[in-house]
């Protein structure tokens, strides 16, 4: 199997940048700094005293994963750039800076600002009122992305990615389900896959959405708070664009909605709780904060989108929620080598939300419809 080229070192990535013309003498004068905050993406942040800066994205996996997805990432901002997609569209994506496909690192312009989980993290106990402009500026910049016009015919390195794929969750309790990558190995996520194809409820609702899949629109593809940035502004910035697809947007909306769960079960002491339903009243967890910003979601997200929705949004992207929590489920699994009780709470959550799309209407929006 051929692999990635060797991850860049920091060193390295200066030289690069420098060869490139994308940083100057202010370097060796202190006036710029290195960072690596998520290194397991081999993402390097470098940023200027002033403020502005470079994020710098080299391949993680083999050439079936990491080249793959960072390649894909650099199609889309190169249609972006190019103006293919909309003026608008530029608003909510990094700006890109430069991509070479020999060494398959890209380069976009690093906007300051908090990622939308440890921005959850710091205000969802004293500011209400920013949890819910945040809800409204992501309904916002789906929509926008959502509308966004698809180029055709794709050309370019474009055309080579985009081919309307479903999720691979939605396959993952069908017979000879591939994993999506080599990092499958672990107890817990063989685990968790045993169980997950041994609970023969999961099967119909996942096989309707995979059945229901078409290229309706540009998607994500991976939204999460950890892939939402929100600037200094308090604009919405959508990163980490590796698995952007033509396909339906509930599967974004209805993973926005799982962020919120998500949230909730990393934030509770498991040990105390056997069943998720007993946990939604957890001191640490605003039950009825999460339902406001979740309405209020909804409601900026029709009202701004262009187009007509058809009848069924709402329970298909419920039910996207559901099965996107599934999919957070065995991401996280993957490094564990016991299968961990938040793994389990997403597994059973999962299965209740799939199971009963209309109860988990009512907990996602309270008493009030979501019309």
């Amino acid at each position: 199997m051929v692999q990635s080229p060797a991850a860049l070192t920091p060193d390295e990535i200066v030289a690069m940048l420098q060869m490139r013309g994308l940083v100057d003498a202010d370097w060796l004068r202190g006036g710029w700094r290195l960072a690596f905050p998520h290194d397991p993406h081999n993402v390097a942040l470098v940023s200027h005293k002033d403020g502005l800066g470079l994020a710098v994205k080299q391949p993680f996996w083999s050439e079936n994963g990491g080249n793959r997805l960072v390649r894909r990432e650099a199609a889309f901002l190169e249609l972006a750039a190019g103006g293919f997609l909309g003026a608008s569209i530029k608003r909510i994506i990094p700006a890109l800076v430069s991509f070479e496909e020999a060494d398959s690192v890209l380069v976009t312009r690093y906007n300051p600002g908090e990622d939308f989980t440890a921005f959850h993290h710091r205000v969802w106990s004293g500011d209400d009122r920013a949890v819910i402009q945040a809800a409204r500026r992501s309904a916002s910049a789906l929509a926008l992305l959502h509308d966004a016009p698809i180029p055709v015919p794709l050309s370019g390195r474009a055309s080579g990615f985009w081919n309307g794929s479903p999720p691979w969750v939605l396959g993952i309790t069908q017979p000879g389900f591939t994993p999506p990558s080599m990092e499958w190995s672990s107890a817990g996520i063989q685990t968790l896959l045993a169980t997950i194809q041994n609970e023969p409820r999961l099967g119909p609702p996942l096989l309707t959405l995979k059945t229901d899949w078409s290229a309706e629109s540009i998607i994500h593809g991976d939204i999460k708070w950890s892939n939402m940035v929100r600037l200094r502004s308090g604009r919405v910035l959508l990163i980490d664009w590796e698995h952007v697809e033509l396909g339906q947007p509930y599967w974004d909306t209805g993973s926005f909605l799982h962020s919120y769960l998500a949230f909730w079960i990393c934030a509770l002491p498991l040990n105390q709780y056997a069943d998720p339903r007993e946990a939604i009243s957890f001191p640490g967890w605003s039950l009825s904060l999460a339902q406001r910003a979740i309405r209020e979601f909804w409601q900026s997200y029709i009202k701004s989108r262009r187009a007509a929705l058809p009848a069924d949004f709402l329970a298909k992207s419920i039910a996207a929620a559901g099965a996107r929590l599934l999919q957070t489920a065995c991401e996280q699994a993957r490094a564990e080598t016991v299968l961990s009780t938040q793994c389990a709470m997403m597994l059973q959550t999962s299965l209740n939300i799939l199971c009963s799309p209309e109860k988990a209407v009512a907990t996602f929006f309270g008493s009030d419809t979501a019309e």
